[in-house]
């Protein structure tokens, strides 16, 4: 053999070694991270949460950022709407006091069995990557959550047995720390709807409801005070309201909620509208809320805007011969109420104002109607009896249609002479 082949053997078995020795000590290290830290070990020990400006979730299919930006947290996904803070605190203050419950030794074989790989192409065993970033874009803590534990109810009851999750599997990528933790990460998705804030509109006592279409007004309800049940504006001669229906539209819109937002490039001849159904509520509380409602989807929900305004006294009329100790009460009542109103319409415009929402069908259809949809029904006219026949409540007693007393006998024949 000569030397210079000799040379490359040497050199290419000085690599195999040194590859070896790479993995041991990359396996050493994952099984001494996960000894050391033992039960009760901070998983992300000396996170700083202050310091997070953005959050990112992967999977093995999708991808999500939550992003703070000028102070607020929002979704990009989303088209940048607000996300929920409560979520949000409530996610990095679970990762800063996230502890041990179980250690459990590295290595491959843990990885493919836990699904503690980052997700990665063609990746079948991977989790879910959680990485937490700086405001300069820089990563500064991440975990991999993989698996549920499950663990086997102890209860004697049949129907109350199986196995039942009570923790995760995680990976810290930095440290090669893997174990068992208690926390079972509900909130850590790639959907973007479930990290939105869902804060809605609430609509009080309603004193006026309308609905117009194309222009023309479909129906009005209103009433005189609180208490009272909504009556028709223009009720047609000889119909009588169901006030079962009524009652539904009375409800309607008490807690509303939205499921989605739509695109913030969504065209109005798609979400419909350009054109769309306009529905006005006044309050008792001297808020009106208009809402415009468009096309339906496939999927059962409507596109909605929402926008209100104060249309409630400026100013409290005093009854003759108030006291003045009366009238103090009642004007800081008319106070509170007045800077309450006001906030209300400014939260709407502030907050909902200018988005485009998706609302489930539940939310809107109750009010979503047409005037005779708030009508009894009338019963339907009894059919006439055909001429020769008597109906059967009319024929007289003793006969086919009366009672069922038979006919009296026929009278003796005569005596025989």
């Amino acid at each position: 053999m000569k030397a210079k082949q000799l040379i490359l053997l040497l050199v290419a078995a000085a690599v195999v070694v040194a590859a070896s020795v790479l993995v041991y000590r990359k396996r050493a290290a994952q099984w001494t991270a996960s000894e050391a830290a033992g039960i009760g070990a901070a998983v992300l020990p000396g996170l700083a949460v202050n310091d997070v400006a953005a959050i990112a979730v992967k999977d093995a299919t999708s991808s999500l950022k939550v992003e703070k930006k000028e102070g607020v947290w929002c979704v990009p996904d989303a088209g940048g709407y607000r996300a929920d803070y409560e979520k949000v605190r409530n996610l990095l203050l679970t990762l800063k006091d996230l502890k041990l419950a179980q250690t459990v030794p590295g290595g491959e074989s843990a990885l493919d069995r836990l699904n503690l790989h980052a997700p990665e192409e063609g990746q079948t065993a991977s989790g879910v990557l959680l990485s937490l970033l700086g405001a300069d874009g820089k990563e500064l803590a991440a975990v991999v959550v993989g698996k549920d534990h499950l663990q086997k109810s102890e209860s004697p009851n049949p129907y109350m047995g199986g196995n039942w999750p009570n923790g995760k599997f995680v990976r810290v990528p930095a440290s090669g720390l893997i174990g068992l933790v208690t926390e079972r990460f509900y909130a850590v998705t790639t959907q973007a709807s479930n990290w939105l804030d869902k804060e809605f509109f609430k609509v009080g006592e309603k004193q006026f409801v309308s609905l117009a279409r194309a222009g023309q007004t479909v129906y009005e309800f209103k009433r005189e005070k609180k208490g009272d049940s909504l009556l028709m504006a223009a009720l047609p001669a000889g119909e009588e309201l169901d006030s079962a229906k009524v009652s539904s539209l009375s409800g309607a819109l008490s807690y509303a909620s939205f499921d989605e937002v739509a695109p913030r490039d969504a065209k109005p001849e798609d979400t419909g509208l350009g054109e769309p159904q306009v529905c006005r509520i006044v309050d008792f509380d001297g808020v009106e809320y208009t809402l415009n409602i468009g096309k339906k989807t496939d999927q059962g929900k409507y596109y909605l805007t929402v926008g209100a305004r104060d249309v409630g006294p400026a100013e409290r009329v005093k009854p003759e011969g108030e006291t003045e100790e009366a009238a103090r009460t009642a004007d800081e009542e008319f106070k509170k109420s007045l800077e309450q109103r006001q906030k209300t319409v400014r939260d709407i415009e502030q907050k909902l104002g200018g988005w485009v929402y998706l609302v489930s069908s539940y939310t809107v259809e109750p009010i979503l109607k047409e005037a005779k949809d708030f009508l009894k029904a009338k019963e339907a006219p009894k059919p006439e009896a055909k001429e020769g026949e008597a109906a059967a409540e009319d024929a007289p007693e003793g006969t086919a249609g009366g009672d069922d007393t038979p006919p009296p006998p026929p009278p003796p024949p005569p005596p025989a002479e």
